[in-house]
């Protein structure tokens, strides 16, 4: 009894400590609340979406884009908002549909488009699912402009027959199979991660915290008189 009461006597003392109780307790809530909301699963990357006009193209690409279920999009009314927003962290990628598209591709020049992204966040996938998004919009634009070179067509009668060409083809279909087991399970939320491994840095600080009280107990002799 008197071993229970000696250890309950030091964890009074470190509790009267404010500063460990912060250590013990709420620091390492609030730590794992903030990984977890941060690079936690369940949250889609936000892409700002800004047309210098309203042209065929450019509507069709904002919709392609608007339509990828893993990407939140957000329009910005002016280029300055969208590059202050991707750089101030609002948003992880922004993409730039300028103006003429639609005269440019008649022209059978090439159509330039911008996109800029924060060095420390997922650009290249981000960039990589977007331009998925385009190709599927401007393929029938590159048999647009090649059947109105060999035709004499139109470009928006060449680019109607095209764009109804690529909606009667079969698509493709992918399937994704796991073999073995999962390194994660499909129910693992977004703290679950986070938590686990934060779990070693924290065990560490509270015997850290309550190591205090052990030397306090050796240098009053308490721990001498156990041992006796």
């Amino acid at each position: 009894m008197k071993v229970l009461a000696i250890a309950w006597n030091n964890v009074r003392r470190m509790l009267r400590e404010r500063s460990n109780i912060f250590f013990v307790f709420i620091f390492p809530l609030a730590l794992i609340l903030l990984i977890g909301a941060q690079f936690g699963g369940g949250v889609d990357p936000v892409v700002g979406l800004y047309l210098a006009d309203d042209g065929r193209l450019a509507a069709a690409i904002a919709d392609a884009v608007e339509a990828e279920e893993t990407l939140d999009v957000i329009r910005f009314e002016n280029e300055e908002a969208l590059a202050t927003a991707v750089e101030h962290g609002g948003a992880q990628a922004g993409l730039f549909l300028p103006a003429g598209m639609d005269e440019t591709a008649e022209a059978g020049e090439q159509v330039e488009m911008g996109f800029v992204t924060r060095p420390d966040g997922f650009g290249p996938q981000i960039q990589s699912v977007v331009g998925a998004a385009i190709s599927e919009v401007m393929a029938p634009v590159t048999a647009a402009q090649f059947a109105m070179d060999k035709t004499g067509a139109s470009f928006d009668e060449a680019l109607t027959t095209a764009q109804e060409q690529v909606s009667a083809a079969p698509g493709l279909s992918t399937e994704v199979t796991t073999i073995g087991e999962a390194l994660f399970p499909s129910t693992l939320g977004r703290f679950d991660l986070g938590a686990s491994s934060q779990l070693v840095l924290f065990v560490f600080l509270t015997a850290l915290a309550g190591s205090a009280s052990l030397i306090l107990s050796r240098q009053l002799g308490i721990s001498r008189r156990m041992l006796s």
